[in-house]
């Protein structure tokens, strides 16, 4: 499989195939020391390790639907308590620690009240709030807990207010406002709440300045600066705020110094340092310029390698967790 087609191959594959090569074609087609704990089977597993030499590696899971198994996992993060959750399939996961302590999922493929499609992104706020993006639905949900307690969705399909072509990512900022990187519409939308209250949106199509192709993932920064995936340009965005002030753009096509092959996912961590998925790697710098450009990972199973490389989380200690799936 050629990297320019990985993520659709990827995305094809936990849809079921319905076509969403043509949806992104066409969105108008919508309407230190090293401790290894290594599974039985590598593939479909999280891993953590405290930094960009890997030190400290662990990995956790084992591809199945049971416990401390996972089918699909797709997107990670964790909250202020230090607990993980995955989105698998059509399913939340969430545990203590990387050893599945207190193993809880939510969620089944449906329409109800614990219904997720095809979950794509997920954060939690200070208060353990959850908000995913669920893509097929062309909208997002908010639960109070992994329970699923008051239960709010929000959007429907289209280009108008409260609506989106393919959300397939979500953040929030400080003050608690909501952003989603809505990909097959070439933009990111902010609002204040789930009732979609101050609905601001921000780009169009193409290469240029304010200016978006498959928007794939984004990050807020603790001084409300956005980070972009602009995934079909090769490149990673920052700008000040939903007008676009400050837009600046770092990367180009390639797999040398300052260069992407696959960009998909971001996180930047307190410090302000930014964390970019792409391809089979992990790629990490300092800033905008680019400094202190490092990668890190390889193609395969064992420790350092990566079977598919999914999401990327940096929790509050600095310590990074990545999403490996079995393509």
């Amino acid at each position: 499989m050629t990297t320019a087609m990985h993520t659709t191959h990827r995305l094809n594959r936990l849809l079921g195939g319905i076509g969403l090569l043509a949806l992104l074609s066409d969105p108008g087609c919508l309407g230190g020391a090293s401790q290894v704990q290594q599974t039985a089977n590598p593939h479909d597993r999280i891993i953590r390790m405290d930094d960009m030499t890997g030190a400290y590696w662990v990995t956790f899971g084992s591809h199945g639907n049971g416990t401390d198994q996972f089918s699909s996992p797709y997107a990670i993060t964790t909250d202020s308590a230090g607990k993980i959750y995955v989105i698998d399939g059509s399913r939340l996961v969430r545990m203590d620690d990387m050893f599945g302590k207190n193993w809880t999922t939510f969620g089944d493929l449906g329409d109800g009240p614990r219904g997720l499609h095809f979950p794509t992104g997920i954060v939690v706020d200070a208060a353990g709030t959850i908000y995913v993006t669920d893509a097929d639905r062309s909208g997002i949900v908010r639960m109070d807990d992994i329970t699923g307690k008051n239960w709010t969705t929000f959007g429907s399909r289209g280009t108008g207010p409260g609506q989106f072509l393919l959300p397939m990512a979500i953040a929030l900022d400080a003050a608690g406002r909501i952003y989603v990187a809505d990909s097959a519409g070439s933009r990111i939308v902010r609002m204040d709440d789930m009732s979609g209250k101050n609905w601001t949106t921000f780009g169009s199509a193409g290469g240029g300045i304010n200016q978006f192709n498959k928007p794939w993932d984004l990050a807020v920064d603790h001084d409300g600066k956005i980070y972009v995936v602009d995934q079909g340009n090769g490149r990673i965005v920052r700008m000040d705020d939903m007008t676009g002030t400050n837009w600046i753009t770092y990367g180009s096509y390639g797999n040398g110094l300052g260069q992407f092959l696959n960009p998909t996912d971001i996180a930047v961590d307190a410090a302000g340092k930014i964390y970019v998925v792409d391809d089979d790697r992990l790629v990490r710098f300092d800033d905008m310029t680019g400094a202190h450009w490092t990668a890190f990972g390889s193609k395969g199973n064992g420790p350092t390698q990566f079977s598919t490389l999914e999401d990327v989380a940096v929790d509050a200690a600095g310590r990074i967790y990545l999403v490996d799936s079995a393509d």
